[in-house]
């Protein structure tokens, strides 16, 4: 297969930090659809370019943005490419720019979906990433296990002890950090005030019947 020549990914651009970010992702997805027109739809070079104008937008995927989120779901409103395509776009980007910056060759590859193979096994400097370091759960067996938790949980008897129920909020609480770290999710563990009352008063009373 050909090494793709794609450019280098230092390119100059006009500094529009005091244009309002409103009008940039208008004159950005302006620019995607036009890229996008069917004729440009199969080469590799307008995914490279589709993922350089996002990354220029709202910075590198490497860097989360609170703001970036939106801006991807309004350009695949525009052009029709699902958002996860534009993730793979946006790291293809960053990957070729981290190999331009240290000399690195490009990855031989003459297709889309051959760069996509290559993305999954490298990080976002280009740099390989182990079996066991790429493999994460998929999303289908997560949703799967809520479900499963959630049928389990309604089977509960309500007579659980303070133990009990505060081993359930330490599980609850690393639960909610995983699902943050993996989907951006936020979840807040809480108790109503009536249960805290309670369980203070039960300690209470098993300490003064100890």
């Amino acid at each position: 297969m050909p090494k793709i020549n794609l450019g280098s990914a230092n390119q100059t651009t006009a500094d529009s930090s005091a244009i309002p970010f409103e009008e940039q992702l208008k004159e950005t997805i302006s620019e995607l659809v036009a890229l996008w027109k069917p004729h440009h739809r199969e080469g590799l070079t307008v995914r490279l370019e589709t993922g350089r104008k996002l990354n220029q937008l709202i910075g590198p995927p490497s860097v989360r943005q609170d703001y970036g989120a939106n801006a991807l779901e309004e350009v695949k409103k525009q052009t029709g490419v699902s958002r996860s395509e534009l993730s793979r776009m946006r790291k293809f980007a960053e990957v070729i720019s981290e190999l331009d910056a240290s000399g690195r060759d490009h990855p031989k590859c003459s297709t889309w979906s051959q760069v996509k193979e290559y993305l999954a096994t490298v990080d976002f400097k280009g740099r390989r990433v182990s079996k066991k370091a790429r493999r994460t759960p998929p999303v289908k067996g997560v949703v799967r296990v809520v479900k499963s938790l959630t049928k389990k949980v309604k089977g509960v008897k309500s007579n659980s002890t303070p133990d009990d129920r505060q081993r359930v909020i330490t599980a609850l609480e690393g639960l909610a950090k995983a699902v943050s770290g993996a989907f951006s999710i936020t979840i807040l563990v809480k108790t109503d005030e009536d249960s805290v009352s309670t369980m203070n008063d039960s300690h209470t009373g098993a300490s003064k019947a100890a």
